[in-house]
């Protein structure tokens, strides 16, 4: 086989080498790492963190979220809260991103992906472990000024 033609397969394995290692297990791109941050701190009732990655329609899924719920006319706790004490604490979050779509000029990104929230409840290590709830996510970010935000938000549980 001629030399040429060796390098130029050598070349084109690498180069899809590469491409695979970025895809599969490089860094996210900051409005998919702002996706991330907001998505985790919603997980974890970190609202106020939240509120800060966040604007528009997904600043307002944040305020509705973080209501406390009632009970007899009462408030009795938040979502979180509830989920908490039921469910356990938040040990790990991780995603699996199903596609990243940017706007021609670079300055919006669609997200759409599932994320994965375990927890475990106490004593549950001592009997079986803990538990995984999965989320859809489609997410828009945009960026604003020199910071990436979430301007909108939706999640619905996926069923294993």
């Amino acid at each position: 086989m001629n030399t040429a033609i060796k390098l130029v397969l050598i070349a084109a394995v690498v180069a899809g080498g590469i491409f695979g290692y970025k895809k599969y297990f490089g860094a996210p791109s900051e409005a998919c790492a702002a996706y991330q941050a907001f998505a985790e701190a919603l997980a974890r009732a970190q609202y106020s963190k939240a509120k800060k990655l966040s604007t528009d329609q997904a600043l307002e899924y944040v305020e509705e979220d973080s209501q406390p719920v009632m009970f007899m006319g009462r408030a009795v706790a938040h979502h979180a809260t509830m989920t908490n004490s039921i469910a356990g604490d938040v040990t790990g979050v991780s995603y699996k991103i199903e596609s990243e779509t940017a706007s021609d000029d670079g300055s919006e990104v669609d997200i759409a992906a599932v994320q994965s929230v375990y927890r475990y409840r106490p004593g549950a290590r001592a009997v079986g472990g803990g538990t995984v709830a999965r989320f859809r996510h489609t997410a828009h970010v945009r960026l604003e000024g020199s910071k990436w935000k979430v301007s909108s938000f939706e999640q619905e549980q996926v069923e294993d």
